[in-house]
């Protein structure tokens, strides 16, 4: 592993420290994203002109020739671009049942997660790392074998070091803010939602604090048809 990530072979659970949601993740896989009833509309979508573009995105990563292992450096080596290749072979397993692309995908993020080396706080990238894991989890969980469920489950609270609402996610505000964003609404979401059947805490952490502190000022804020961080920060919003 990474110098200075710790020790992953054992389970590493957490309290919760929110509440149980009223909502919980649905039986089976997949559950990120899309279910199992999407994937006709999904398949039918891909061959819909407006989307030639992001098919032509997507097959140019299917054919990236890639292990998953980053570049060594003394200061973050994240990649963004791998990450896009680990995600699209996952997708195809899920969605075209492609076992091939599904194995690639998972042994890709085996050794993107063993060469990582996020920068302190670099949250957009642990975040978008930590989203990635959820989607191979559940994308490609039928080829998962215990140990791996293992060690993915286990690198999440590992990158979340590095996120700036911290491990549990219980820093900065639940009104406005980067805790309002990506971190938790997608990133941590994610992995939650993909491993609620093993590793509950995740989806506890993470989904309890928006039942608990963010879900009544947004109904506040959204009776004026507005939305409280505004829309211009650069693409983020």
């Amino acid at each position: 592993m990474p110098s200075g990530l710790g020790d992953t072979n054992a389970p590493m659970t957490y309290p919760a420290v929110y509440p149980t949601p009223s909502v919980l993740p649905p039986a089976g896989h997949p559950r990120v994203y899309f279910t199992a009833d999407d994937i006709p509309r999904i398949k039918q979508n891909m061959s819909h002109p407006e989307n030639a573009g992001a098919m032509e995105v997507y097959n140019k990563a299917l054919e990236a020739q890639h292990d998953g292992k980053l570049a060594q450096k003394t200061t973050n080596n994240y990649n963004g671009a791998v990450l896009g290749y680990i995600q699209a072979n996952a997708f195809d397993y899920a969605i075209n049942g492609n076992t091939e692309r599904g194995k690639k995908a998972i042994d890709m993020l085996k050794n993107y997660m063993a060469t990582a080396n996020h920068g302190l706080f670099d949250y957009n990238n642990a975040g978008h790392s930590i989203a990635v894991t959820g989607m191979v989890y559940d994308w490609c969980y039928d080829l998962l074998d215990d140990d791996t469920k293992e060690l993915f489950g286990n690198m999440v609270p590992v990158f979340a070091s590095n996120l700036e609402v911290g491990w549990p996610p219980t820093k900065q505000g639940a009104v406005t803010g980067h805790g309002t964003e990506g971190q938790i609404y997608n990133d941590l979401l994610a992995a939650g939602i993909a491993m609620y059947d093993e590793r509950s805490d995740i989806y506890v952490n993470s989904a309890g604090r928006i039942f608990k502190e963010m879900i009544e000022p947004r109904k506040f804020f959204y009776k004026m048809h507005l939305q409280p961080q505004g829309v211009h920060y650069a693409s983020y919003r």
